[in-house]
């Protein structure tokens, strides 16, 4: 089982359906499998120019 991270602006991740792929853009997201420090560092840049947070599983935020 892996841990998710999403970049969305919605408050919660669950709202819509997740597809199980490393790297998916769905639904209005992007949200990553397991991703490594350095994609999470970029992930956070991707969010904060989206005007949009990351978010982990457990509804924790990854801001800059």
């Amino acid at each position: 089982m892996g841990y998710d991270i999403h970049i969305t602006r919605r408050d919660d991740w669950w709202d819509e359906e997740r597809l199980g792929t490393a790297l998916n853009w769905a639904s209005g997201e992007i949200s990553a499998k397991n991703p490594s420090g350095i994609l999470i560092v970029k992930m956070r840049r991707v969010a904060k120019a989206l005007n949009a947070r990351g978010l982990g599983d457990d509804g924790e935020y990854y801001d800059e």
